[in-house]
Parts: structure tokens; sequence; C-alpha cells
């Protein structure tokens, strides 16, 4: 079966009739993959679409109606295809060998992507610490200027008005208030953001509906506290500005900890896929596996 819903009698019927090939086309479940490839549905000079190629194309969750159009669209797709082919071949010369060459570095870069995976499981250190990240940072701090407004800041929105416990445990500056206000958010909010990312104005804006004045404006270390009705339900919101780097300014290293992380991996990848690549050209030198023929 092709289809966990619909059985292969209806999928042919359906290509066939959309080709309006034939008027009707019964296929039982048990035929084989090689009746299907007999049936022809579309055709472009000489060349020819067979059945089991459009019902490969066909993605196995689709519904029916779905179906139809995806049968549809492939066989739109393919007559284009072969015009281009045509006409292509008909104005490049050596069009074959052109393309066989390209396969073929496409080919050869996919092994290589593979070759990289392999070695990356087998030889990649991924522990990036501390002291790297601020290295890289002093070394590197002009490309860490922010080029628009970031913000960093606390928000709670729950429909639990609980200001009294709020409050308090937002205004904190210790660790361990901060830890016990993300423990009652995860039981109690709809949302919220109790961490040290910097965001730009999209989503403070975004959070600031309700909010009395500009949200952007508001002061560092005050916690504001606003509701929003949605549907019949009172949102209680809290709020607090914890940092405001301007544009132009030096991004905190706590915004790019993970940028930082994810680039020092990157270059770690890169000089071990070069070494890699270095052995291997010695290996084959030293064995004796490579020459390059030149013209006296």
């Amino acid at each position: 079966m092709f289809l966990k819903q619909y059985s292969l009698t209806w999928l042919l019927a359906s290509i066939l009739g959309i080709c309006c090939l034939l008027s009707v086309l019964y296929v039982a479940c048990s035929h084989s993959d090689e009746k299907l490839s007999d049936k022809v549905v579309a055709r472009y000079q000489n060349t020819y679409l067979y059945a089991d190629e459009v019902v490969a194309s066909i993605p196995l969750s689709l519904s029916k109606e779905d179906s139809l159009a995806n049968v549809n669209r492939y066989i739109k797709k393919w007559l284009r295809a072969q015009a281009i082919r045509e006409a292509a071949e008909e104005r490049i010369r050596n069009l074959d060998d052109r393309i066989k060459y390209q396969m073929k570095d496409t080919e050869d870069k996919l092994i290589m992507t593979e070759l990289g995976e392999w070695l990356f499981s087998e030889e990649l250190n991924d522990v990036v610490t501390y002291q790297e990240i601020y290295d890289y940072y002093q070394q590197h701090k002009t490309r860490f200027i922010s080029k628009a407004n970031n913000y960093c800041f606390f928000y709670v929105s729950t429909l639990a008005a609980n200001r009294a416990q709020i409050v308090p445990l937002m205004k904190s500056e210790n660790q361990r208030s901060i830890n016990q206000l993300i423990e009652w958010s995860n039981k109690n909010a709809v949302e919220y953001r109790l961490d040290s990312s910097y965001v730009t104005d999209s989503e403070i804006e975004r959070i600031g509906k309700g909010f009395y004045g500009n949200i952007k404006k508001a002061n560092k270390g005050v916690v504001y506290t606003y509701s929003q009705e949605v549907e019949g339900n009172t949102f209680h919101q809290f709020f607090k500005l914890v940092d405001l780097v301007k544009k132009g300014e030096q991004l905190p290293l706590v915004s790019r900890k993970e940028q930082i992380g994810a680039r020092i991996i990157s270059q770690r990848k890169y000089r071990l896929l070069k070494q890699f690549e270095s052995r291997l050209i010695e290996d084959a030198e030293e064995s004796d596996k490579i020459h390059v023929y030149q013209d006296e």
C-alpha cells in the first residue's frame, strides 16, 4: 500500500483520471511495483512518465484532496522539466558532460559532509570554557557593537493576581529569589522571561500592550504592574527593565555567550577537518597513491 488510508486502486485511478489518459484504471492492492512501472501517466516526445514515479512522489501523510493536487503538480513539473531539458540540449554543447561533472562535484561535497559529521562525532571537543568565551570576546570587541537598542528584562504574565508575592521576588537581585520566581512562574504563569538574554524593539513592544506609557522608556530596576483584558480574561503582567544597550554601544558578554560558543565550535570543526584532510593527503603521498601527470 502506498497510502495509509487509501488503496492503490484509488490512487492509480486518480492519476490517470487527472491526466485524461484512461477513463478508469483498476489496480488491486496486491499488484506489484512492476505493474506500476508499466502504466504510462504522461509523455513528452519520446520520453514517458510512469505511474510508479508519480506514486513515489506522494507523501504518505497527505489527505485525498492534497494527494490529487500533489499528483497534478508533479505531472506539470515533470512536463516542464522535459521542455527545459529539450531546449537546453538544443542550445548547449556537451550538456550531458557538463551536468555529469557538476553532479560529481556535488557528490564529492556530500561525501565530505558525511565524513565531517563522522569525524566530529569521533574527535571533536564540544566543551567550551568560560575563559575561551571571555578571551574571544576581548579579542573581537568590535564585532559586538549593538546595531539597534537591545533590552534585557524580566517579565511575567499570569491569570493569578499575586502581586504581594511576585513584586518582591522580581525586585530582588538575589539569584535565590529569581530561582523562586522561576519556579512560581513554571506553575502559574501564562508567559514569562526571567533570563539574561537581550532582545530588540519588536519583542519588548509585543509585551508592552496594556503598559501605561512607553515600556521602552521604563526605569531600570523598577517593577511595573499592569493588566490586559483578552476574551474576558484578565492577564496580570509584571515587568522590570534589567538593562538597556543603546545602538552603537558595546553588547555585554552575557548577551553573546551562546553565539561566541557556537563560533568557537565552528572554528574547531574547520580546523579539525583541514587537519584530517592534510593527514589523508600526506598518508596517500607516503603510500605512493598520488601522482600528478604534467607535460614535460
